[in-house]
C-alpha cells in the first residue's frame, strides 16, 4: 500500500471513528454512573442510578483500614433497613459496623464479599445476612450497569466487561436522551421516573457505615402522602398459600458451606434473616431445612408468608421493601437470649 492510499485509509478510518471517539470521550468526562473518577458517590445533585455493589466495595476498600469495620450487613437493597443505630444496641459496644450490601444482591455476590474480607485478613466478628429465595438462587453475577459485581471482588479479571457494561448503558437511547435532558433543563422529570431512568429520591448517606436512609418516603409517610393510588396499585399478591421453589442447589450449597467455614475460622457471630415480603410467600422448607442444618437452628429466622408483618401495607414502601419499623421486630427477636422469649415473640406475630 502506497502513501497516498495509507493516508486515504487512515483518513476513512478516523471518519468512521470520530463518532466513537466523540461518545468515549463524552461518557469519560461525565461518568454519570461514577466508576471513573474518584469522589462521593451520593454527592448532591446526582440523580442517575448506580451500582450499589461497586459503591459498597469501593467505599470499604478505601476506608477499611481506617475503620476497622468487625461487623457487616449483607444483603440486596432490603437490607439497607436494618439501620446501623438499631444493629449496635445489640453488639458489643467497641463494634465497627458496615452495610456491604448491594442491589438485587446474589448468594454470588454475598459470598465473594465475605470471602473478599477474609481475604484481606479482616475480622467478620459480627454478621447480619438478610436473604429471600430470589437471593439464593442467583449463583453468578447479574448483568445491567445498576447490578453487575465490583471486579476487586473478581481479583478484576473482568474488569473489561465491567467498565464495557457501563459504556454500553450509557448509550442505551432512552437513558441517553433522559440523561441529556436533564443536564439541559435541570430537571428530573415524570416519564425519567416513571421509566426508572433518573431517581432524585432523598436519601441521607453515612459514607463511614456506607447506609442510606429513604428519608424522601418517611417524609411523606409522616405527612399522609406517599401511599397514592397509584402507589398502592403496586401492593400485589395472589389469593391462597404459595411456595417458593427451591432454591439452593449444588452451586448455592458449596458457597454456603464456605461461608459457614469463614464465620467458624472468625468466631462470628451471625444471624440469618429470611425477609418478609408483602406477596406473602412462604420460603421454600427444603431450602430452610438445609440452612438451619448449616448454620444452626437457633442462627436462622423465616419472617416470610402470612404474619402480622405482611398483613399490612403501612410496613413497606412497596411490596418488597419494608421500612425499618420492621426491621426493629426482627433484629429485636433475632438477638433475643432467652428462647422461650424468642418462641413466644414469633408467635405473637403468627409466624409458623
Amino acid at each position: 500500500m502506497n502513501n497516498k492510499n495509507l493516508n486515504k485509509f487512515i483518513y476513512k478510518t478516523l471518519i468512521v471513528l470520530f463518532p466513537f471517539l466523540l461518545f468515549l470521550l463524552l461518557y469519560i468526562i461525565l461518568d454519570p454512573f461514577m466508576v471513573i473518577h474518584g469522589y462521593p458517590f451520593y454527592k448532591k445533585g446526582n440523580v442517575v442510578g448506580i451500582d450499589k455493589d461497586y459503591v459498597s466495595t469501593t467505599t470499604y476498600e478505601k476506608q477499611y483500614q481506617k475503620y476497622r469495620y468487625d461487623s457487616f450487613i449483607f444483603g440486596n437493597s432490603r437490607s439497607m433497613f436494618y439501620e446501623v443505630s438499631d444493629w449496635q444496641k445489640y453488639l458489643p459496644s467497641n463494634s465497627s459496623c458496615y452495610h456491604f450490601d448491594a442491589s438485587a444482591e446474589s448468594l454470588y455476590g454475598i459470598y465473594k464479599k465475605i470471602l473478599y474480607i477474609d481475604q484481606k485478613g479482616e475480622s467478620l466478628n459480627n454478621v447480619l445476612i438478610i436473604v429471600d429465595a430470589d437471593t439464593l438462587s442467583k449463583d453468578k453475577s447479574l448483568e445491567g450497569h445498576l447490578f453487575i459485581i465490583s471486579p476487586q471482588l473478581e481479583n478484576n479479571k473482568h474488569i473489561v466487561k465491567f467498565h464495557t457494561t457501563f459504556f454500553k448503558d450509557f448509550y442505551y437511547y432512552k437513558f441517553l436522551y433522559a440523561f441529556l435532558d436533564y443536564k439541559i433543563s435541570g430537571k428530573v422529570k415524570d416519564y425519567m421516573r416513571d421509566n426508572h431512568l433518573l431517581d432524585d429520591r432523598l436519601f441521607d448517606y453515612n459514607q463511614i457505615t456506607n447506609e442510606a436512609r429513604n428519608l424522601d418516603a418517611e417524609e411523606k409517610i409522616w405527612k399522609a402522602t406517599y401511599y397514592t393510588n397509584k402507589r398502592l396499585s403496586g401492593f400485589n399478591r395472589l389469593q391462597g398459600d404459595f411456595v417458593s421453589v427451591p432454591a439452593i442447589k449444588d452451586s448455592q450449597r458449596q458457597m454456603l458451606e464456605e461461608i459457614k467455614k469463614i464465620f467458624t475460622k472468625h468466631h462470628t457471630n451471625y444471624r440469618i434473616v429470611i425477609s418478609p415480603p408483602y406477596d406473602q410467600i412462604k420460603f421454600n422448607p427444603e431450602d430452610l431445612h438445609y440452612l438451619e442444618d448449616l448454620f444452626g437452628k437457633d442462627f436462622v429466622f423465616d419472617f416470610s408468608g402470612r404474619n402480622i408483618l405482611t398483613e399490612t401495607y403501612q410496613n413497606y414502601y412497596d411490596n418488597i421493601h419494608y421500612r425499618p419499623q420492621v426491621s426493629r421486630q426482627i433484629m429485636g427477636i433475632i438477638y433475643e437470649t432467652d428462647s422461650t422469649k424468642r418462641a413466644n415473640m414469633i408467635e405473637a406475630l403468627g409466624i409458623k
